[in-house]
């Protein structure tokens, strides 16, 4: 009998008695193997990245997993290869790279992005390589992810509501006292975040319905069109679904049902090249307000660095997300017979 039931599992190709995380991570890697880009895609980001190439397709297949379907991602003069990485998910559909040389601001990197989209996309995200969307609660059984994403879910409200566009606010981590970069995912290493290290305004990143925007403001803001959907202005809200003008207006880190992990610095050593790389002039201002403090808490107790309190958030790191996505990426090198580190 026993014999008989190790047959029906090879047959049907089932990995029996496999954990919950790991039928998850074999369920997506079938629903990635059989994916095509749709006609319209209903959820997409915008990114530009230089030398990410470790954290690229961990960041790509995290965000597919929530929901979204399409990633324009722009390479800033890269020299570690990040097409290797990105061709087997390029090839199913998933990724549109484009090179970007030179100096590149964002606001010309994010206008281009957003406006080669309109006909083709609904709604639109920009965020970095270092920045990961979070719903709290988020399901990854096979029952939920055979029906529905959550964060599909949320874009419909939105428009449902009248709403036009999305600020998702950013907790941010430093590099968890990793002197080098840590074996393995991102979300699995980073679990300690700040507290007091703030700036006063909500500095998030913007989910926004493409047909409903005019102009964006910045990386964090966006103004919409006043005629709106049918005549109605449509409005901005945060996360919470608080309605705002600007994002000055706003207060952090209320109760919310999403926002970013924002892993500013990964570990030291990768923190200390960040300072000191200087290829955008918002880094230099980075580096001269938040300094070594904000790469490692080792260093607070030295003359001229300001404490910063912790504290432990384990919502990506303790959930089934780093062993579903583990799961999934082995799946995915074993079929291509590449790394996507």
């Amino acid at each position: 009998m026993l014999r008989l039931a190790l047959l029906l599992c090879a047959a049907s190709q089932l990995r029996c008695g496999a954990s919950p995380a790991a039928e998850s991570g074999d369920f997506l890697f079938e629903q990635l193997r059989a994916y095509r880009r749709p006609a319209e895609v209903k959820l997409a980001v915008c990114a530009m990245f230089h030398n990410e190439r470790r954290y690229l397709a961990e960041w790509v297949l995290y965000h597919w997993v929530l929901g979204f379907q399409h990633f324009y991602l722009y390479d800033n003069e890269s020299d570690d290869s990040p097409s290797d990485v990105l061709a087997p998910l390029a090839a199913r559909g998933l990724l549109t790279l484009i090179d970007w040389p030179g100096a590149a601001p964002q606001g010309k990197q994010l206008a281009h992005c957003f406006n080669r989209s309109r006909t083709d996309v609904k709604w639109m995200a920009n965020f970095d390589i270092d920045e990961f969307v979070v719903i709290p609660g988020q399901r990854l059984d096979l029952a939920s992810l055979r029906t529905w994403r959550q964060l599909d879910v949320f874009s419909t409200w939105l428009e449902n509501d009248g709403h036009g566009a999305m600020l998702l606010d950013r907790l941010e981590y430093d590099s968890n006292n990793h002197t080098a970069p840590p074996a393995g995912l991102v979300i699995s290493h980073y679990d300690s975040r700040t507290i007091s290290m703030r700036v006063t305004g909500v500095v998030g990143k913007v989910l926004v319905l493409l047909r409903a925007l005019d102009t964006m403001l910045s990386a964090h803001d966006v103004q919409l069109l006043a005629g709106g959907q049918g005549g109605k202005a449509l409005s901005k809200v945060t996360a919470d679904w608080e309605p705002f003008v600007r994002t000055e207006e706003l207060s952090h880190h209320r109760h919310e049902p999403l926002r970013i992990n924002h892993y500013v610095t990964r570990s030291y050593s990768e923190c200390i090249a960040k300072l000191t790389l200087n290829r955008w002039a918002a880094g230099v201002d980075w580096r001269k307000k938040n300094g070594q403090a904000l790469c490692d808490r080792n260093m607070l107790d030295k003359p001229g660095f300001a404490p910063h309190e912790h504290v432990k958030d384990t919502i990506i790191s303790g959930s089934m997300f780093p062993d579903v996505l583990s799961r999934l990426m082995e799946r995915v090198e074993a079929d291509c017979n590449c790394s996507l580190r």
